[in-house]
This record gives structure tokens, C-alpha cells and sequence, in this order.
């Protein structure tokens, strides 16, 4: 077998124990600023992407347990991609939809 077959089991050989607490910290520091966003948003937009972003890497976290899948670049630019547009600001619109109430 050229690697684990887990990412977190992958990481965890690679760099050891600081470097898997590291990358375990991370994920947890991201999901904690999202659910933070989610709450504090005023608007829908905003709470929706604040939303997608911890589904998905709520997902790729509990994917990445039994497969190997983070090395493949389509699968990082796409997390990537997610968290990214998660913790960005509200849309130039204001972020609301249209027919929508601002709660």
C-alpha cells in the first residue's frame, strides 16, 4: 500500500501528532467562525452561505475518514472554493433575495 487510506489517518502518519492537532484545530477554529457567521448574519444570503460552508466541510471531514480523497484537486479546489465563498461578506446586492424578509 503506497498511502493510508484515510485522510486524517494519512496526516496523522506524515506529520505526526503536532501536525495532525494543527490540521484537527483548523478544522474546528473554521467551523466555529461559520456557525459564529451563521448566527450573527442579518441577512439570508449570508447566513445560507455561512451554512453551505460548514456542510461542506462537515463533509469532507467525515469523507475524508474512510477514503483518501483530499489529494485529489478537484476535491480540495472545491472545499477550498466553499469556505472561501462561506466566509466572504454579504453580496453587493446587500444579500437579500428579492421577495425575501430581512429577519
Amino acid at each position: 500500500m503506497s498511502h493510508a487510506e484515510s485522510d486524517w489517518l494519512g496526516l496523522l502518519v506524515e506529520t505526526g501528532a503536532i501536525g495532525f492537532l494543527l490540521a484537527a484545530a483548523t478544522a474546528v477554529s473554521l467551523a466555529v467562525m461559520l456557525l459564529r457567521r451563521r448566527r450573527r448574519s442579518r441577512t439570508y444570503s449570508a447566513r445560507v452561505q455561512a451554512l453551505a460552508g460548514l456542510v461542506a466541510l462537515i463533509g469532507a471531514a467525515v469523507q475524508s475518514l474512510p477514503n483518501y480523497n483530499l489529494p485529489v484537486m478537484s476535491n480540495l479546489i472545491y472545499l477550498s472554493l466553499a469556505l472561501v465563498i462561506a466566509q466572504s461578506g454579504p453580496t453587493a446586492a446587500g444579500g437579500v433575495i428579492p421577495g425575501q424578509e430581512e429577519s
